[in-house]
């Protein structure tokens, strides 16, 4: 009768273990609830806070796009020149060389003589081209081409500071042997203060400009961000090409106008909100 007694014993001892077991899992699971963690656990919440600091720490450095407003203009001087720069000479032809460049000699000193002689400084004229070269007969049937004199050019560049003096001074120079004239070129004797001109209109274009803009877009202009400045001007000189051989006295030259232009480009930083 003893061994069914024992059965008994050892089947409650095993239930009470395992009533033991599950009530320890429960309380287990009850503290980690609680905030009780293992070091796996903790490392999965760091992991997900970690995560979530450094998105939001990207998201705050990310570039903002700044609003600007850009806009371009050119203003316009128009301007008479007062200036002339004149390019002529003398094209003396002989039968030898000696005598082609000793006679282009004293014509060229004639021609500044004169020069000279009307106010011209010395700094204001300059020799541009000098040259001699054969002259050849017309070639003929198996014939080689003769030499039968030789031509001799001296030209000079004459910077003259009166357009008004261009046509009478010109005159004399044809009557003291000038015979070529390659070109006339005008210019402006106080160009940079003209171009400054220029520039202030432009700003002040570009000013207008974008104050219409921005009243249009609703929005405020704040501070200037950038000035930029396009391509200085040129001036594109009007030549009058030719021989002087039977030139009217005096030679009539109009300069008309030229016109000096300046273009920038102006970048404003613009804020929202309507324009006072």
């Amino acid at each position: 009768m003893q061994a069914p007694i024992r059965m008994a014993n050892d089947r409650e001892a095993v239930a009470m273990n395992r009533k033991t077991s599950a009530r320890n899992a429960s309380q287990v699971v009850d503290k980690s609830s609680g905030g009780v963690f293992t070091g796996f656990g903790y490392a999965l919440i760091f992991m997900i806070v970690g995560f979530g600091l450094g998105s939001t720490a990207a998201a705050a450095e990310a570039p903002t796009a700044e609003p600007v407003l850009t806009v371009s203009a050119t203003g316009e001087v128009e301007v008479v020149p007062d200036r002339l720069i004149v390019s002529l000479g003398v094209q003396t032809d002989a039968a030898s060389a000696a005598e082609a460049m000793g006679g282009n000699a004293r014509q060229t000193a004639a021609l500044i003589e004169t020069l000279r002689a009307a106010g011209i400084e010395r700094k204001d004229i300059a020799t541009s081209r000098l040259s001699l070269y054969p002259i050849s007969n017309t070639r003929k049937a198996n014939e080689p081409p003769a030499i039968v004199g030789y031509s001799a050019t001296n030209a000079l560049t004459v910077r003259l500071a009166s357009v008004d003096m261009a046509g009478p001074l010109l005159d004399k120079l044809v009557q003291k042997g000038a015979n070529t004239i390659q070109n006339i070129t005008f210019d402006i004797s106080d160009r940079d203060r003209r171009l400054d001109e220029a520039r202030k209109g432009a700003v002040e274009a570009a000013k207008r400009r974008a104050k219409v803009l921005a009243d249009a877009a609703g929005v405020t202009l704040g501070p200037i961000l950038s000035i930029t400045e396009g391509s200085a001007p040129t001036f594109m000189p009007r030549p009058m090409l030719g021989v002087a051989k039977a030139m009217p006295a005096p030679v009539p030259i109009e300069a008309g106008a030229e016109r000096i232009t300046a273009e920038v480009t102006i970048t404003w930083r613009i804020a929202a909100g309507a324009t006072p």
